[in-house]
């Protein structure tokens, strides 16, 4: 029972992560992203404080309850999700790619309208928003895997998320505790289409990583020791020269400045021009959403 309900987690949680993660880097303020990301990832240990105490204090108990109540137990955090998923805000770009414009400069107005100049920046993330997302549909068909070997820009994305899943578990914490992945990066290289398929990428790597730690340092541990902790101690030399090299800057950037950076630079420029063009056509919440009608948005 406890193997099925094992493989049912195992199968679930990777859609709560991707789904989770990318609404948490759209919804965050640029400067911000990096602490709501990070939390997201540090809230784990609060859960596995909260698990920890309840199985501490239930193991010595002699009847089946022992396993029952942490069991249990697991249903509240599982309840209170259902209950206030209902409340998040939908994703900003999604709903501009469905044609749902003022919706999405609602959201965007909420979240992002700090300080003096909040109205302008929301105004400029919002053009940036729709003339990506239009960018997008005219230079890319519909995502095929094949996409991830034969175009370079995609390709190294792709290379950056696998490389994210096995550094995050090849790092040497899977010889003293299991903890969440990080993903800041992931939410911000990829462009609007493929951030989702980026991260499930990433979760795939970290499960073969995983598995490594699972069979392999258990023998290496029992062979040699303490001695194998140097092999994790030079391979995060390796980590980090691999992170300085290839890793691009991504502080305090919107997600549409990066959504291009892999890309040429006709690609960046057109991009830029289409901005530009939005910016002039009109603020939005007068009569226009970016030069078309309120009641007609469109990408």
């Amino acid at each position: 029972m406890f193997l099925a309900s094992r493989w049912v987690l195992g199968f679930g949680i990777p859609f709560a992560i991707v789904n989770a993660s990318s609404l948490i880097g759209e919804l965050a303020f640029a400067k911000e992203r990096a602490i709501m990301t990070s939390l997201f990832n540090a809230s784990w240990f609060v859960g596995a404080i909260v698990a920890a105490g309840v199985t501490y204090g239930t193991f010595q108990m002699t009847t089946t309850w022992a396993w029952r109540i942490p069991s249990l137990l697991q249903f509240v955090p599982s309840f209170c999700q259902i209950c206030f998923m209902p409340f998040c805000p939908e994703s900003p770009r999604w709903l501009v790619s469905q044609d749902r414009g003022e919706e999405a400069y609602a959201i965007l107005h909420k979240y992002h309208s700090e300080g003096e100049d909040g109205e302008e920046f929301v105004r400029l993330e919002y053009a940036q928003i729709q003339s990506t997302i239009a960018q997008e549909k005219e230079s890319a068909r519909a995502f095929v895997w094949a996409d991830v070997v034969r175009d370079p820009p995609m390709r190294r994305r792709f290379l950056l998320a696998a490389i994210v899943g096995f550094f995050t578990q090849w790092s040497g914490n899977g010889l003293i505790s299991f903890y969440m992945k990080k993903i800041l990066n992931l939410v911000e290289v990829f462009p609007y289409q493929q951030r989702s398929k980026g991260i499930a990428i990433e979760q795939l790597t970290v499960r073969f990583a995983v598995f490594f730690n699972t069979y392999v340092n258990p023998v290496a541990l029992d062979r040699i020791g303490w001695k194998y902790y140097i092999v994790y101690c030079v391979w995060i030399l390796v980590e980090i020269a691999t992170v300085y090299m290839f890793f691009p800057e991504t502080h305090n950037r919107t997600l549409e400045e990066l959504s291009f950076m892999f890309e040429g630079r006709d690609v960046q420029d057109k991009v830029q021009s289409n901005i530009t063009k939005q910016l002039e056509l009109g603020p939005v919440g007068e009569d226009k959403v970016s030069g078309v009608e309120i009641s007609d948005t469109k990408v």
